[in-house]
């Protein structure tokens, strides 16, 4: 698996089957949303996951290492982390064009139900669905 800390140095040259999110302690949610974007393998979609770290220590469930031998044991290619202190200011639309679309060539986006991204957390599954449909990149929300 690839560990990416600096979304702006890399781009993907494979689209993404992506999942977006804090997955601070990879519970039985997180999971789904990692097995959902492994299995898009088969479509030709290498799994992503682009996790929002975040800056304050004491906030940590899960240790960098117990993170990512976890996601590893899911089958992910690549973990993007972004620190939240990087992306806090960016707006949900930016946020979907710099990193889902340029970065990483989404073309398809797993996400719960009650996820917000972007400043004031502006962005949330009803925005990426749209974005989704209006760019060209599918959407799937989980409960």
């Amino acid at each position: 698996m690839k560990i990416i800390t600096d979304y702006r140095t890399y781009r993907s040259e494979v689209p993404s089957a992506v999942a977006v999110g804090k997955f601070d302690a990879l519970h039985l949610g997180h999971r789904v949303l990692l097995n959902a974007i492994v299995r898009e393998r088969k479509n030709g979609l290498s799994p992503v996951v682009v996790t929002i770290e975040p800056d304050e220590q004491n906030a940590v469930l899960l240790t960098d290492e117990e993170k990512e031998a976890a996601l590893s044991m899911a089958g992910l290619d690549t973990w993007v982390r972004l620190p939240f202190s990087e992306v806090r200011d960016l707006s949900a639309e930016a946020f979907v064009e710099t990193i889902l679309k340029d970065r990483l060539k989404t073309a398809l986006v797993v996400a719960g139900d009650d996820f917000h991204f972007g400043r004031d957390r502006q962005g949330n599954p009803a925005f990426l669905q749209e974005y989704g449909e209006k760019d060209g990149f599918q959407v799937r929300i989980v409960p």
